[in-house]
């Protein structure tokens, strides 16, 4: 698959947006420069900033968010080491960040953490009950803490919007749904698993996802986590953007 240099797509961003548009994704690398030094960031900023436009969302982070490796956090959690399911990031907020950046400084050194991308499916895509039973604004999932520029919580929330608006989703709802809309979610997580592409980032790479069209998920890391000093556990940072306008309004086509 190809993989995109970050410092010519700041200079020309047209295949990293034939790349969002034909897949969701696209795959890009720093290029010369170490993996884990400032400059990476800064390649990767420039990138950004011609592509789109940079956002806070994290009040504790202006920028990159670091997201290494903790031992004590629930498996499946951001920083665990276990399968984290496919979701939209910030599935619950009002305005969702169109685009997320993850960027791998340090690769896990167990050979696990690999990124999950599965293309979100239009409402054709579904049968026309289970199209209906996820456009029911019955989901709950998370709450809106600490957070900036993605607008108010807004649980309870419809996975598919009437107005064609985000497509929320967390594998995650499958255990906080009963009866009809359970059995909907079930049959959407078996959609979106069955057409999950695995992506193994090296050191130095970075992946850029349009949350109109995939959600992503991680891979569980390598076995034997603990005996691994934390210095050289697996290190990604996360930036959030959106488009320029006028493609700001732009959904998933």
């Amino acid at each position: 698959m190809e993989t995109i240099n970050a410092e010519k797509a700041a200079a020309d961003a047209e295949p990293v947006l034939a790349a969002l548009q034909a897949r969701g994704y696209a795959l890009l690398d720093v290029g010369g420069v170490a993996p884990e030094s400032p400059q990476a960031l800064e390649v990767l900023d420039a990138f950004l900033s011609a592509l789109a436009d940079p956002i806070q969302v994290f009040a504790r982070y202006s920028t990159w968010r670091p997201i290494g490796v903790d031992l004590s956090r629930e498996p499946h959690r951001s920083e665990g080491t276990g399968h984290s399911p496919l979701h939209t990031d910030f599935v619950n907020a009002e305005d969702p960040p169109e685009y997320v950046l993850l960027y791998c400084a340090r690769a896990d050194p167990a050979g696990g953490g690999d990124s999950l991308v599965a293309r979100a499916p239009h409402r054709d895509d579904l049968p026309p009950g289970v199209a209906e039973v996820l456009s029911r604004k019955v989901y709950s999932h998370g709450q809106v803490t600490d957070l900036l520029n993605v607008g108010r919580d807004v649980n309870p929330f419809a996975v598919l919007d009437p107005q064609g608006g985000a497509f929320r989703y967390t594998g995650q709802l499958l255990g906080s749904c009963a009866g009809e809309e359970y059995e909907a979610i079930r049959f959407l997580d078996g959609l979106l698993r069955d057409s999950t592409v695995r992506l193994t980032l090296r050191e130095g790479q970075a992946i850029l996802l349009d949350q109109r069209r995939v959600v992503h998920g991680r891979g569980t890391l390598g076995t034997g986590q603990e005996s691994i000093p934390q210095p050289l556990r697996r290190l990604l940072w996360q930036r959030f953007a959106r488009p320029h306008a006028p493609e700001r309004m732009k959904i998933q086509t």
